[in-house]
């Protein structure tokens, strides 16, 4: 495992944490939803995977991509320890399909 790396790459993670922190503070991350969070990261991945109407593929763009995704992975795990799950869905509260009351 080259070590000079993978501190560059943790560095950048902790820096991409903290300016997403900045952007959107914790108040809004703990009003994610599970579903929420996934979706951000899924943009994220896929947006850096394929090439947009503007934007071309390059490995570049890709880790870049996958930095910010993987930043929002551990904002999702902090957001779960500060409140212990993650914000309900609005239809959490409804009964299931086919249960009985």
């Amino acid at each position: 495992m080259d070590l000079a790396s993978l501190s560059e790459v943790l560095r950048g993670l902790e820096l991409e944490v903290r300016r997403q922190e900045e952007l959107w503070g914790t108040e809004f991350d703990d009003k994610n939803t599970a579903n929420d969070w996934v979706a951000y990261i899924c943009n994220y991945v896929a947006g850096g995977a394929h090439a947009g109407r503007e934007e071309q593929y390059t490995p570049q763009r890709f880790t870049k991509h996958l930095l910010k995704a993987a930043a929002l992975c551990i904002s999702a795990i902090l957001a779960i320890k500060r409140n212990g799950d993650c914000a309900p869905r609005h239809y959490e509260h409804l009964p299931r399909a086919g249960a009985k009351s």
